[in-house]
């Protein structure tokens, strides 16, 4: 047997052929990450926006560390985040199609020194293919996470819309679940679906599964009856899960995703800066209690 042969070999089963298992593991680091992984079961509702900016707003405390990863192939908050990515690297894709992986091989540092991103790749649909065929796919993402949340504070999963694999893995992998919705009464009637899903992951793949809150977002202030009806609708479902806060319609925001900043980073003084600087303050309030 040669000995490329046996490195082969052993990246399948390193208990048989010790002597070839790869060196180089990455180190565990001395911080106790929680993991958000920010879910919806439609799109438009603001998932990424909310995913960025509170990232974003998260890292404003230069004594956290904080780390948005971008499992959706559509690779929206790679995008959202491009005028800070400073240097090229790994992709989620990357690191879900290799076994024996870490999730720190995707991390781009940013121009920020606390603020990090692991985009999607290019070939994350495809990667997502690949983990169908493999026995424990639900568990896949959170293996890669295991060492690499060691590293940091908080850990946010922008998820693809839906229950996809991808997404059911990021619920797996997850602490708690932050859902975006509008005020409308398609995207408010979805969050029923959502709810038992989170369910189903709980009772059957992650005990630990907590929702953290409900965040209303794209929230038109002329619309005042329909704002209402629909936070009360949420309040007779969730209750006390509906966050206070709440994300408003914003030039801003729209105007950050073209510039390829959070509005947080990009317009500070801005009321959607402002309000996910409030969601921030909230969400780590809901963590430690």
């Amino acid at each position: 047997m040669t000995t490329k042969t046996g490195e082969r070999v052993a990246a399948v089963w390193p208990f048989m052929f010790p002597f070839a298992v790869p060196t180089g593991a990455r180190a565990r680091g001395d911080r106790a990450g929680r993991v958000i992984a920010v879910c919806s079961s439609k799109g438009g509702v603001g998932k990424t926006t909310t995913a960025v900016n509170l990232a974003a707003a998260l890292s404003l405390d230069e004594a956290l560390r904080v780390l948005v990863a971008d499992i959706d192939p559509q690779g929206h908050t790679s995008a959202c985040l491009e005028a800070l990515v400073r240097d090229e690297g790994g992709s989620v894709a990357d690191a879900l199609s290799r076994r024996g992986a870490d999730l720190s091989d995707a991390v781009h540092p940013t121009k920020r020194p606390n603020f990090d991103v692991a985009p999607a790749g290019a070939d994350l649909q495809a990667a997502e293919s690949g983990l169908a065929t493999r026995i424990g796919r639900e568990t896949v993402l959170r293996g890669l996470l295991e060492t690499c949340r060691t590293h940091y504070d908080y850990v946010l999963l922008d998820c693809p819309p839906g229950m996809s694999l991808l997404a059911v893995g990021a619920l797996v992998a997850a602490d708690a679940v932050l859902v975006p919705c509008e005020p409308t009464p398609l995207a408010v009637s979805a969050i029923e679906t959502l709810l038992r899903s989170l369910a189903d992951v709980r009772e059957r793949l992650n005990p630990s599964l907590r929702l953290l809150g409900v965040l209303m977002t794209r929230v038109d202030g002329r619309n005042t009856r329909q704002n209402r009806e629909a936070l009360d609708v949420l309040r007779a479902g969730v209750g006390d899960f509906v966050f206070t806060t709440m994300i408003g319609v914003s030039t801003e925001l729209a105007r950050a995703r073209t510039s390829g900043m959070p509005t947080v980073l990009h317009a500070p003084r801005s009321r959607g800066a402002e309000q996910y600087t409030s969601l921030a303050a909230e969400v780590r309030k809901r963590l430690e209690e």
